[in-house]
């Protein structure tokens, strides 16, 4: 008697269905791994970008005075930056997924002014290091996540 006879119509049915479900499934989960994995590559906002402020820019863009209206302390600095015109130039400050279109990379590069901007290159007291500002167009690349 063969295998699928032993077992039964229903029963040799169930088994292939089963075992075709099971592959789809791996396969989501596979999928959902990729995302998360592309996901970790984007530079983590708390983690990468909110330092480099804190190093660079908060001594004069903080909540008591801060130039150019721009807070970029803990707990302040995404909303004051995502999606948020800047004071001057015609660019947002940042909008997601598009570097070239924001403004804070702009500043940070020295190259606002040809987009209309205005004032000196950010920070004032010397360049950030290419490393840097390509972590935080990275950021924006991969459309400037809250985390």
């Amino acid at each position: 008697m063969r295998f699928d006879q032993q077992l039964g119509s229903r029963t040799w049915r169930w088994l292939v269905l089963s075992l075709i479900c099971s592959g789809f499934a791996l396969m989501g989960q596979s999928a959902a791994a990729e995302q998360d994995n592309a996901d970790s590559s984007a530079p983590s906002f708390s983690r990468k970008i909110q330092p480099i402020f804190d190093a660079n820019c908060v001594a004069c863009h903080q909540s008591a005075g801060a130039s150019g209206g721009l807070n970029l302390e803990e707990g302040a600095a995404y909303s004051s930056i995502v999606s948020r015109k800047s004071q001057q130039g015609a660019f947002p400050r940042i909008v997601p997924g598009k570097p070239e279109d924001s403004y804070l990379i702009r500043k940070l590069e020295g190259t606002h002014v040809q987009v209309g901007g205005s004032g000196e290159r950010m920070p004032p007291t010397g360049s950030l290091d290419s490393t840097l500002i390509g972590m935080i167009r990275n950021w924006v690349t991969a459309g400037a996540k809250s985390d």
